[in-house]
């Protein structure tokens, strides 16, 4: 093996690493951006977990002030159907109250 020879082989080497080494980096840098992609879409799907998380708690907190204010209602209605003539006098009473004021 002679000196060109030799410098041919390192050569050759040479530009095999350097495409290798091109290669390397650009596929990092795709798998960079590509990374980037996701951090971004998955802010996004946490942004909107956490508004349906604040959703769901409203729609619990209506539920049980509608459920109440039905008990209630229930609670009148079988006060009104045991007793009809109480019922009348409380909203008899209930009218001039409110005529005098």
């Amino acid at each position: 093996m002679n000196f060109l020879d030799w410098m041919n082989m390192n050569m050759i080497i040479d530009i095999t690493f350097i495409v290798f080494s091109g290669a390397v980096i650009w596929k990092l840098r795709q798998y960079n951006k590509i990374h980037n992609e996701i951090k971004k879409t998955n802010a996004n799907f946490e942004e909107k977990l956490e508004m349906h998380k604040l959703a769901i708690i409203e729609l619990i907190q209506f539920k049980e002030s509608t459920s109440n204010h039905l008990t209630k209602v229930d609670k009148q209605i079988v006060d009104v159907t045991k007793n009809p003539q109480a019922a009348r006098r409380k909203l008899k009473q209930a009218e001039q109250y409110s005529n005098i004021q």
